[in-house]
């Protein structure tokens, strides 16, 4: 967790901010969803000076039965276990509606939230990039890898045979179709 559980740095990467909505499921839907006009209830109980709906996670926490809301920021957003170890029973008691806000949910505007009932904040959580181990195969090349760079797409890789191996066998197919059909037709 972070120090200031509520302060949005606006660098803030890779760090998600757990609420429960204490509602019934057709008024935690109205909230999360919002009115008509620029008025958005969720904004205004998180207390947030800007917030974007598309990273906004919200659903009824039974939808995790089996995994649980500590399994789910664990296993399924990437949460550091030993981070979510101190709140595990604070995450377990939450019986109604979940509502996740991710980093760029609050546009790269550094604010400190105000959350009020019926919204409660859980826990602020930062997420790990989890470990790429590579496996040689067996007889294969050692090469220097580069990494990766963050949001830019990998060029395409150009194999030397590309598609003449195709090629090939359309062509040996070929042959062997007028070989056959020469043969045939000599026999008569």
């Amino acid at each position: 967790m972070t120090p200031d559980p509520l302060h949005v740095p606006a660098d803030a990467r890779e760090t998600v901010w757990v609420f429960a909505l204490d509602l019934p499921p057709a008024e935690a839907e109205a909230v999360v969803e919002g009115g008509p006009g620029g008025d958005w209830p969720l904004k205004e109980l998180m207390g947030a000076d800007s917030l974007r709906a598309r990273h906004i996670e919200a659903f009824p926490v039974n939808d995790l039965a089996g995994v649980g809301l500590a399994g789910y920021l664990v296993e399924g957003l990437g949460v550091d276990a030993q981070d979510v170890e101190p709140t595990r029973g604070v995450l377990a008691a939450a019986d109604r509606h979940i509502v996740i806000a991710s980093a760029r949910a609050f546009d790269g505007e550094e604010q400190r939230l105000s959350p009020r009932l019926p919204l409660r904040h859980l826990g602020t959580y930062n997420q790990v990039q989890a470990e790429q181990r590579l496996v040689p195969l067996p007889g294969a090349k050692t090469e220097a890898a580069v990494p990766p760079t963050p949001g830019v797409a990998p060029a395409p890789q150009v194999t030397p045979r590309g598609g003449r191996g195709i090629i090939g066998l359309l062509a040996a197919a070929i042959v062997v179709l007028i070989l056959a059909w020469i043969l045939s037709g000599s026999g008569q």
